[in-house]
């Protein structure tokens, strides 16, 4: 019979190894596979143990929320540059430090990812908390938890720091990191939903969940309760190796809201765990997860409700596969961004990201340092996109490319998270009849200064009338800002992305 690794063993030893590293630097955002559960036991991070874990920093890269499924707290660089003449006007904390203990009172050092959404006065912001390697199961605030949130009923003049996520079954699985936030108001009540990484204990699957939040009240007294974490995907890939099982690991997933039809999507990068012969999944598949919002405060979410990560675990499906992933070349960083007016869903990604600096792993057949980087969109019509538990297309069309100058090679002293990235964003404004995308790009400064984002920013938007030109980016229910456009002119093929 084949065992599941379950990374929460050894813990004294690890324990130990992770104050070592605190006392040496401070802890910083990396890892989370050192954490007890319910059994005594540990689920030794699949940094010591899965096979994908073993390729990070080599020949996969992944976010931060992967680095600590994978690698626990690590120290921070000692090269940072501490600089006098930083100031900021008018910037509020929304993380709480006094928060940022566990409950022996030792400070915890870093939040990172962080993503925000504002309806009115309501804003949610949410982030990687460190506090939650230092903290045990089911802490105060759970504290536990490594994604932490905030609350502002006031427009974002204060927020009130809430700690971890909300999870009853906070000694059989965590929400780890990467959040992303999204708003819906509808039926005078305004909901928030945030996604997180979410890692069960007790069965080998990995998946992603949606926390569901609703605001009560109103004024300067509301406040914001929310549910526990709901699975909207799950692993589709499982292996044995050396007795043990492993899956798939869910990365980097952002949300977007369709609010015309009551439906929130979610984009991911799924990563296999075979290499020797790498499949679709080995590199990285770009996939889509759909939740029917009909109840707003409990999403019902495909991938996610097909499969289970309670009892013995059971693999799903993807939802929908937005881009197969290469033999060889790493795809990352899917953003979704949806059209209100048709119901499509507009996903972008990079494709060629780490691979084209470290070139491919093991049985790929071919070398990515050769291969063109670009950023990809695909256009997901709304007959895709039925509330079923898998999508009724199978494939979609080929997607709008644009090669960029990558900055994958620039490396920032003191920040201990490398390569770079140039993921793209997308927006969709039916007003402007406009799609549109930004990434960062060294084309034409090779520090990629951009005044609007710290990056000089590529961009395509396409206009009803078939060109591409500088656009409004925004979507009709989010924020508005002109984009510094750059190098329209050299991509007709973006003309083949049609509403």
């Amino acid at each position: 019979m084949s065992r599941f690794v379950n990374r929460k063993s050894i813990i004294s030893v690890l324990v130990a190894l992770t104050l070592v590293a605190a006392f040496a630097g401070g802890v910083f955002l990396r890892g989370s596979g050192m954490r007890a559960h319910a059994s005594g036991g540990t689920r030794l991070g699949a940094g010591n143990n899965n096979p994908i874990c073993g390729r990070l920093g080599k020949s996969l890269q992944g976010s931060q929320g992967m680095q600590m499924w994978c690698f626990g707290p690590q120290t921070s660089s000692k090269s940072v540059h501490q600089s006098t003449s930083i100031s900021f006007i008018g910037n509020v904390d929304a993380a709480n430090p006094n928060e940022d203990r566990n409950p022996a009172g030792v400070q915890a050092y870093g939040q990172s990812e962080e993503s925000i959404a504002a309806s009115g006065p309501y804003v949610v912001e949410a982030w990687n908390d460190s506090t939650g390697f230092l903290s045990p199961p089911c802490s105060p605030m759970n504290k536990d938890q490594l994604t932490g949130f905030a609350f502002s009923n006031n427009g974002g003049s204060s927020f009130k720091d809430l700690g971890g996520l909300p999870n009853s079954n906070c000694l059989t699985s965590a929400t780890e990191g990467d959040p992303s936030v999204e708003v819906y108001t509808v039926g005078g009540k305004t909901y928030f939903y945030i996604s997180s990484i979410f890692i069960p204990f007790n069965v080998p699957e990995d998946a992603l969940s949606v926390t569901a939040c609703v605001v009560n009240g109103s004024g300067s007294s509301a406040t914001l309760s929310c549910s526990d974490p709901i699975v909207a995907a799950i692993s589709s890939q499982c292996g044995s190796f050396d007795g043990f099982t492993f899956c798939s690991f869910l990365d980097k997933e952002f949300l977007s809201i369709d609010p015309a039809r009551g439906r929130l999507y979610m984009s991911y990068t799924e990563f296999g765990i075979n290499s020797f012969p790498p499949d679709t999944l080995t590199n990285g598949q770009i996939e889509l997860a759909v939740c029917d919002l009909s109840t707003p405060a409990a999403p019902v979410c495909h991938n996610g409700s097909d499969g289970s990560i309670t009892g013995p675990g059971a693999l799903a499906a993807p939802y929908l596969v937005v881009a197969p992933g290469d033999l060889s070349c790493e795809r990352e960083g899917a953003y979704p961004a949806v059209d209100p007016a048709t119901g499509d869903v507009y996903v972008a990604h990079e494709f060629n990201w780490a691979t084209n600096l470290f070139g491919s792993f093991g049985g790929g057949p071919v070398d990515c340092r050769g291969v063109p980087t670009k950023n990809q969109m695909n256009r997901v019509p709304l007959s895709c996109l039925t509330l079923t538990p898998t999508s009724p297309c199978t494939t979609l069309p080929n997607p709008a490319s644009v090669r960029v100058i990558s900055m994958d090679g620039n490396f920032i002293p003191g920040y201990n998270r490398f390569p770079g990235s140039d993921f793209p964003r997308v927006a969709v404004s039916d007003r402007n009849g406009t799609v549109s995308m930004v990434w960062n790009d060294a084309r034409l400064v090779r520090q990629g200064k951009c005044e609007h984002s710290a990056h000089r920013c590529g961009c395509c938007g396409y206009q009803s009338s078939g060109d591409w030109a500088s656009q409004q980016h925004r979507t009709d229910h989010h924020w508005t800002k002109r984009l510094e456009c750059c190098f329209v002119d050299h991509y007709p093929e973006l003309r083949r992305l049609h509403r």
